[in-house]
C-alpha cells in the first residue's frame, strides 16, 4: 500500500486501511524520528510504534512497512 503523506517539517500524517480508516503519524522527537500506526482508531486495538529513525523518510518507510505487515509487527515495532 502506498501512503499519501501530508504535513510539515516536523510532523506528517497519512490514512491507511482498506477504507482509509487508519491513521499513520511520523513526527520528530528529540534528535530522532518516530512513527505510529493506528489501524482501527476508537477500537481496543493498541497503537503500534517505532522510534529512533535518523530521518523522516526512513520513519515513513518503516511506518509503511508496518501498515503492510499488520497485524504482525515489523522489527523494532511494539504495541502500546
Amino acid at each position: 500500500m502506498t501512503l499519501s503523506w501530508r504535513g510539515t517539517r516536523g510532523f506528517f500524517r497519512a490514512e491507511c486501511g482498506s477504507e482509509g480508516q487508519g491513521r499513520v503519524l511520523v513526527y520528530q522527537r528529540d534528535d530522532a524520528w518516530s512513527w505510529s500506526v493506528d489501524m482501527l482508531p476508537g477500537d481496543a486495538e493498541p497503537l503500534i510504534v517505532g522510534h529512533g529513525c535518523p530521518s523522516a523518510e526512513e520513519a515513513k518507510d518503516r511506518a509503511a512497512a508496518q501498515v503492510a505487515a499488520w497485524p504482525s509487527l515489523i522489527d523494532g515495532a511494539r504495541r502500546v
